[in-house]
Parts: C-alpha cells; sequence; structure tokens
C-alpha cells in the first residue's frame, strides 16, 4: 500500500460560546492526525454495507476495550460505543477506501467527504471531520498507534469524552473522539499514568511529526500531562529521570512551544531524544504556570520487560 502523508486540518475560528469553542479546538486538533501502522495482517474485516453493521463485531469490541484499558490506567470513567455515531465512521471509512487512489480523498482531504465522489453520505462527512483515521493492515493495533504518538493520544483521554463511534473497512479505522464530548473536562490526566507498568519504549510516530527537524527519528515513548481543555499554561519546566538518577534528553512541547503549529492547547508532551530502556522506573516532574497559579506534578511508571526474541 502506497503510504500518504497528511497534514493539519486548520478549520476559522469564529465567536463561538465557550462549549462550542472546546468543540471546534477539539476538531482542529484532531483531525489533522493520520496514523499508519505496518504490520502484516488484516484482522476483523467485512464486506457487509454500513447500514448493516452500525456496531462491528469482534474487532470494535476488541478496540473499545482497549480504549477503556487505557482510561481505567489515566483513573477515567470508560466511553461507551455509540451505534449511530459508529454508523458514520464505517461509512466514512468506506468512502476513504473505495476513493483511496483519488487525490480529492488524500491529505486534508481525508477529513472531508465530496458529494460528487462515490460513497459520499452526510453522515460519513460529519464523521469525517470528528476523527482520528488510521490506516494500515493490522487495524487491531490502531490504538497502540493512536497512543504512540502526541496528537491522536490528547483525546482519547480526555475526562468529558462519553461516547465513541467506531468503524473500519479493510485498512482504513475511524474514531469519532469528538462527537460524544459532553460537558467541560476539568481535571488533569497523566499517561503514562502514576504507577503504570508495562509501558511501551518507543515513539510510533505522528502527523504532523512533533520531532524537530533533523532529531532521530527512533525516539522514545510520549509522556503527556493534559491540564484541563481551558486553562491557560505558561512557564513549563519539565524532566524526565531514570532509576539510577540520571537526567533523560526530550524533546519539549508545550502550549508556549509548540513542537508544530498544529494546536495541542492545555498538554506539555515530553518526548525522549532516544527510546527508553526496557525494565527500567523512570520519574516525571512537570512544573507551570496554570491559570495564573504554579503547579507541580511528579509521578513514575515502569516501561515493559525486555522482548524475547526468536
Amino acid at each position: 500500500m502506497r503510504k500518504r502523508v497528511y497534514q493539519p486540518t486548520l478549520y476559522p475560528q469564529g465567536n463561538f460560546c465557550t462549549r462550542r469553542k472546546q468543540r471546534l479546538l477539539l476538531v482542529v486538533m484532531v483531525v489533522g492526525g493520520i496514523a499508519f501502522g505496518n504490520a502484516t495482517t488484516t484482522i476483523g474485516q467485512s464486506t457487509a454495507p454500513a447500514q448493516d453493521l452500525a456496531i462491528q463485531s469482534d474487532t470494535s469490541r476488541l478496540l473499545v476495550e482497549k480504549i477503556n484499558a487505557i482510561r481505567r490506567l489515566a483513573s477515567l470513567p470508560p466511553v461507551d460505543l455509540d451505534g449511530d455515531l459508529s454508523r458514520a465512521c464505517r461509512l466514512h471509512a468506506q468512502y476513504l477506501v473505495t476513493n483511496r487512489e483519488n487525490p480529492k480523498a488524500q491529505g486534508l482531504g481525508a477529513h472531508t467527504e465530496r458529494q460528487e465522489l462515490p460513497g459520499y453520505t452526510a453522515e460519513g462527512n460529519k464523521a469525517a471531520s470528528a476523527s482520528d483515521i488510521f490506516w494500515g493492515r493490522d487495524i487491531a493495533g490502531a490504538v497502540e498507534r493512536w497512543m504512540a504518538g502526541l496528537y491522536h493520544r490528547i483525546p482519547i483521554l480526555r475526562p468529558n469524552l462519553k461516547r465513541i463511534g467506531l468503524g473500519y473497512q479493510e485498512e482504513v479505522v475511524v474514531l469519532d473522539v469528538i462527537s460524544g464530548i459532553v460537558g467541560f473536562d476539568l481535571d488533569s490526566v497523566a499517561y503514562p499514568s502514576d504507577g503504570q507498568a508495562n509501558v511501551p519504549t518507543e515513539f510510533g510516530g505522528d502527523t504532523p511529526d512533533p520531532l524537530p527537524k533533523g532529531a532521530p527519528r527512533q525516539a522514545g515513548y510520549p509522556i503527556t500531562l493534559l491540564f484541563p481543555f481551558a486553562a491557560k499554561v505558561s512557564g513549563v519546566e519539565a524532566e524526565l529521570i531514570d532509576s539510577a538518577g540520571t537526567k533523560i534528553e526530550i524533546h519539549l512541547s508545550d502550549p508556549e512551544r509548540p513542537a508544530t503549529g498544529f494546536p495541542q492547547q492545555s498538554t506539555v508532551c515530553l518526548i525522549p531524544i532516544k527510546p527508553l530502556v526496557e525494565n527500567t522506573a523512570y520519574k516525571v516532574s512537570i512544573k507551570a504556570n496554570v491559570d495564573g497559579r504554579e503547579v507541580r506534578k511528579s509521578w513514575s511508571f515502569l516501561t515493559r520487560e525486555a522482548q524475547t526474541r526468536k
């Protein structure tokens, strides 16, 4: 499959009320990111019409279970799989597969549907602008790929995300992480979470790419701290130390000094310059001014055990 490169979608911002603005900003943040997978197996595919599989069976359940397992680790409530939202996601996935070779459905075009192209639906078009999108043969690995980046991870960890839509077709997975937002998020969320074990060691890639130009592309697993969505975050200082007391070099991206022009709102992200070491404890320390007051947060996690090589 030919690799496609996607850029962030930037939507104009108008004079909206606070809740509407939050949802709009989340759309701006989420929909530009596309994750690619390189695994060799394909599971759970179906050629049944979208209307017959509003909520697809085994693979959808597996992906939702993975999302909720991650949210439990972050002390967040689970999300529910919404049938109507999932139907719309499936329709958009079918649209993307049908038009995979058409430039109008590539790049920024992946987040909208054109009426002149086959497979267009109003439902699918709405899902297109509210979703993370994954392209890859192992669609069961979509959640791990989203969480191994910066921009895909953020909406999955929003405390006020209550419902999601999820649909897939062949190598495309569409996850609606906007339409099911309810109210406001008032808590900060660290990931990996405090005390979490079996944490991956490597950065999984993201679009846009949050790593600096010229930096090694094989970097460490991202560490994020999401402050409440509307919070003003400034003066960030961050440090990562391993169990031996060694300070780990990091790429720091925060609201004042974002890695790219793509919005990350109130999120602070540390990406280790090198992959993390397996079976090693790390301590994260972050200091920031949040809405005019100083906030300090420290937590620790443990990376996965060394993989057995056959």
